[in-house]
């Protein structure tokens, strides 16, 4: 008899955001308290018989129900202000509403550290662009720099750089050097990656709720674990709306920068907008593998004058 097939952590999570989606405008916060209080005074007998009925069920399916449940009901207390969510509850709702297949844009600010501006005078002390994403593949502009460069990644982990709808360069998924990745890291905010990171190496807290246009915004801080490492994050700030428990605004206090990404505007998702052609004129250069990586990096410092960190 051949093993059942246990489904993907990817399709669990977008089982559990679709229920939370179908389930969020239909459910009665007061319903749901009074059903947890009665929960908690049931008989032990009806425990003894839910016992007896665990060894039918596939272990898996009660992993579900149990993150299904904890997000589904700290999402009702989140919007119902019936109860302060803990920071985990919040992090745990941002995490879930960053599986919508939406495209969102945000405004970037990278600030260099002093210490490192005054080593390398070179780099600006601030850069800022706009930032197009969906789960690992996003699309940015840089401001304030001499030409139009359009930079990005797509759906198949290729990462692309376009200068004045002309010239571009484009590295495939397994020959992305590692100067440019930790470009993509820094600027690229992959959502679901850093709120992991941040519920498993990062020690959690709530402030707020504080004023924001009409509504308000839930504050969690996160600071790395003495215990733990990260590579280049040692904090970060978040701010969750409050009715919607999207992300408004991320602080990433990185080793050499401080990185912002403030949401401005969230659409329909749109796979050429992470495409490089979208972004050349017909007949446009684009070096590929014909050109090792190393020289790739150096037409992009030269003829692109993009600035990697």
């Amino acid at each position: 008899m051949s093993e059942k097939q246990i489904p993907s952590e990817q399709k669990i999570e977008l089982w559990v955001r679709n229920y939370l989606i179908a389930a969020e405008g239909t459910v009665d916060p007061q319903e749901v308290l009074l059903a947890v209080r009665a929960s908690l005074s049931r008989s032990e007998r009806a425990t003894t018989i839910r016992k007896k009925r665990l060894p039918s069920i596939p272990p898996w399916v009660w992993g579900i129900t149990s993150a299904a449940a904890v997000v589904v009901a700290g999402l009702v207390l989140f919007q119902s202000g019936s109860a302060p969510a803990s920071a985990e509850v919040l992090i745990n709702t941002a995490k879930v509403r960053s599986l919508e297949p939406v495209d969102r844009c945000y405004q970037v600010r990278i600030e260099a550290d002093p210490e490192v501006q005054e080593r390398d005078p070179v780099l600006p002390a601030v850069r800022e662009g706009k930032l197009w994403t969906r789960g690992d593949r996003f699309y940015m502009v840089p401001l304030g720099v001499p030409r139009e460069v359009a930079w990005g990644r797509d759906e198949k982990g290729r990462v692309w750089i376009a200068n004045a709808r002309r010239m571009a360069v484009r590295f495939e998924a397994d020959e992305v050097p590692p100067q440019l990745a930790h470009a993509c890291d820094l600027r690229g905010m992959q959502v679901e990656t850093l709120l992991g990171e941040l519920l498993a190496d990062f020690d959690l807290t709530r402030e707020g709720p504080v004023a924001y246009e009409g509504n308000s915004l839930e504050i969690v801080r996160a600071i790395l674990k003495p215990d733990r490492g990260h590579k280049t994050l040692h904090a970060a700030r978040l701010e969750i709306d409050n009715r919607s428990g999207v992300l408004h605004r991320v602080i990433l206090y990185r080793t050499r920068t401080v990185v912002t990404f403030t949401l401005v505007e969230t659409t329909a998702p749109d796979d050429s907008r992470f495409r490089l052609e979208k972004y050349l004129d017909e007949g446009a250069t684009i070096l590929t593998k014909d050109q090792a990586p190393p020289r790739r990096l150096e037409m992009i410092r030269r003829n692109l004058q993009f600035p990697l960190p």
